[in-house]
């Protein structure tokens, strides 16, 4: 019974936090490798290690380390990318292009920098990650062309590291804390009386929806643990049956007659399950957006710890009100939930 989030689920986010941001600093690192991510081998580890330590190095020796030229889109190998006598750096501080030969190679403006190196996407301005990319890109070019005009002040890639992940995780802090607005509302449910009998049936109810909701067999936290150990993105589309599952449950939920005394927790939890739906469709979004996929993984598992609370509540009324549920019954399905409690 898959379709309550995992009670590990809210663990992993710290570590897969870590991953994503790993995968999304290598990737613009490297804009030009077309390789998918590999699995998590010891010696596919060894390599991503020396990938990013790579990243820090003047391979060429042209006074442009490996980050900054992915970001001129220059050739990390040759210290001349254009191939006209002068070092990729010596061109940028002489205010000329280092990808274009002379004479007509007067460096772009930053705006059209910006858009050059790719990292901005054109298909949504909600896109959290594209938008943090451009303003890091933005405030390196910058400073790049400010550097020449001091007399080639170094632009030190530490600084710039530790800029783009504070300004990463304040935007996961800040926006992970915020709450999805309610899809449903009392109004959207039939209420009945709040008698045993009438508590009794809708136990029932509730319990033949969970079981007969469509879950894939293996949970989230197998499949969300196997992109962050093996930090392969293509394992999202496990997730997609999770969606339409949560979702598909919330709106069933409509069509179950509710005691009025659990009327506030039926709705809480159909929204709940709406909300696990939406996470998930933004999850799914990771490989496009890594940055708002780790925010929805974080809601996902906040959500999972409340699914938890609305569970509780049908328990206690279980137990209170000494409900004994046979195999067969729709209420049975509480029953692992009651030997748990």
């Amino acid at each position: 019974m898959n379709y309550l989030p995992s009670k590990r689920f809210f663990l992993l986010t710290t570590s897969l936090t870590i991953g994503v941001l790993a995968i999304l600093w290598a990737s613009w690192g490297y804009p030009h490798s077309s390789k998918t991510a590999s699995k998590n081998t010891p010696e596919d580890a060894r390599v991503k290690q020396e990938q990013l330590t790579e990243l820090n190095l003047d391979t060429d020796g042209d006074g442009l380390r490996n980050w900054e030229e992915a970001l001129w889109k220059t050739d990390p190998k040759n210290a001349d990318t254009d191939g006209d006598g002068t070092k990729d750096n010596d061109e940028i501080l002489a205010k000329r292009d280092p990808r274009k030969p002379g004479p007509d190679d007067v460096l772009p403006s930053l705006e059209t920098l910006t858009n050059e190196i790719g990292l901005v996407s054109t298909t949504t301005k909600d896109n959290i990650t594209a938008k943090i990319a451009e303003e890091f890109a933005n405030s390196y070019f910058q400073r790049k062309i400010t550097s020449a005009a001091l007399g080639n002040v170094p632009v030190g890639s530490e600084g710039f590291a530790n800029e783009i992940f504070t300004d990463i995780t304040r935007t996961i802090s800040l926006q992970s804390t915020a709450e999805l607005p309610p899809h449903f509302l009392a109004k959207d449910f039939t209420t009945t009386n709040s008698g045993d009998k009438e508590i009794e049936t809708y136990i029932n109810s509730l319990g033949t929806l969970f079981r007969e909701a469509k879950f894939p067999e293996k949970t989230d936290i197998e499949i969300i643990s196997s992109i962050s150990n093996e930090q392969d993105l293509g394992n999202l589309r496990e997730l997609t049956k999770f969606q339409e599952a949560y979702m598909a449950l919330a709106n069933n939920m409509k069509a179950v007659p509710v005691p009025q005394t659990l009327l506030e927790n039926h709705v809480n939890m159909a929204n709940n399950f709406w909300h696990l739906g939406i996470y998930v469709g933004d999850i799914l979004q990771l490989e496009g957006d890594a940055i708002n996929g780790v925010i929805a993984i974080s809601g996902y598992a906040r959500e999972g710890v409340e699914s938890r609370t609305y569970l509780n509540i049908i328990l206690n009324e279980i137990k209170n009100r000494h409900f004994t549920f046979i195999e067969g019954d729709g209420g049975y399905e509480f029953n692992k939930f009651l030997d748990n409690s």
